[in-house]
């Protein structure tokens, strides 16, 4: 039930007249989801622990910014990343915990 925000480069937020964000609703966390290498391709993988959201997002916005507004005494409302989408179909959108994301990088993201 938790909101999270995307903003990938194709979403259609970021078309002309956009506010530069798509925002939804959680709907499963840590699930498997199964996708196939290419439109009609047999080859297909499984990607585990990922979760599910319902903001649009579209072809090419993969690797996408995922956020959860928190409000900080003092400054407001701030962004806290929570992962990156990865793909999915329209309004069942996929996106990978942000710890996924550090243990690829060999890094730590810091929120101040």
């Amino acid at each position: 039930g938790t909101t999270v925000c995307s903003a990938g480069q194709f979403s259609p937020a970021n078309q002309v007249g956009g506010d530069f964000k798509n925002c939804g609703t959680v709907s499963s966390v840590n699930v498997a989801n199964v996708f196939f290498r290419q439109s009609g391709s047999p080859d297909r993988f499984t990607l585990l622990n990922s979760n599910v959201a319902d903001y649009v997002a579209i072809p090419g916005d993969s690797g996408a910014p995922v956020w959860r507004l928190a409000y900080e005494s003092g400054s407001g409302f701030e962004a806290v990343a929570v992962g990156h989408h990865t793909g999915g179909p329209t309004g069942g959108e996929i996106f990978n915990d942000i710890d996924r994301v550090e243990d690829a990088l060999n890094v730590d993201i810091v929120h101040f």
